[in-house]
């Protein structure tokens, strides 16, 4: 029972209080409304714009006057040429040619006719013999040949196959020479059984050849060959 006094009291002051408010709030509109119609209403703004004047034209400048016509100058009056006298031209006869002098051609004599010029036949010089070439002496060919057999000792050198192997030979090289000291050919003579012995001994009388001091005395200027033996030989 207390309870249900409770709850009917709070209601009615809950009902109370938004009473309450409603009628606060409708006075604080019946307050407002007077000051919102008293307000001034606002004029509307005026606006100033500054237009400044377009320029002046420029002033025409004054167009000059025009200059008086000046009066053209007075030509004097064209002088009149006297004509100057023709001279009348007299004309010379011509030079008076004489008639050619009439020429009689007269054919000469036979007597009167030059002779032909004779005509002299020189014979042709005879060629002069040459002299004889001088024929290389038996001496001096055997002494070149020595010459050229110590050269090809220094020159020598002993297979070494050879060698290793025992052999032993002997071939002889030729050698020939034109009339000018110059070797024109140079070949083995005698080759040896063993081609190794052969190919040596040409190698060294190429060698040979090239210390040898050209031919002289009745070897100079005439053409001759030598003939060097050469002996492949082991020291035992």
């Amino acid at each position: 029972m207390a309870r249900a006094n409770l709850f009917h009291r709070l209601k009615e002051n809950i009902l109370f209080w938004i009473a309450l408010s409603i009628v606060a709030h409708l006075g604080l509109l019946i307050l407002a409304h007077p000051f919102a119609s008293a307000a001034p209403t606002l004029k509307p703004a005026i606006v100033v714009q500054l237009v400044t004047p377009p320029p002046k034209p420029p002033e025409a400048e004054p167009e000059p006057e025009p200059e008086p016509p000046q009066p053209e100058p007075v030509k004097p009056p064209p002088r009149k040429l006297e004509p100057k006298p023709v001279q009348a031209k007299t004309e010379e006869p011509p030079p008076r040619e004489d008639p050619p002098p009439n020429v009689v051609a007269v054919a000469p004599t036979p007597e009167e006719q030059a002779p032909p010029p004779e005509v002299i036949k020189v014979p042709p010089p005879e060629p002069k013999p040459e002299p004889p070439k001088p024929e290389p002496s038996d001496a001096d060919i055997k002494a070149y040949g020595r010459a050229f057999g110590n050269e090809i000792d220094g020159c020598k050198s002993y297979p070494r196959i050879a060698q290793m192997r025992g052999w032993e030979g002997s071939n002889s090289v030729r050698v020939n020479y034109d009339s000018n000291g110059r070797i024109t050919s140079m070949n083995i003579e005698k080759p040896s059984d063993r081609d190794v012995f052969n190919t040596e001994a040409k190698k060294m009388a190429e060698c040979a050849a090239a210390k040898m001091p050209p031919p002289s005395g009745s070897l100079h200027g005439s053409g001759f060959s030598i003939t060097v033996p050469i002996n492949f030989r082991l020291d035992r």
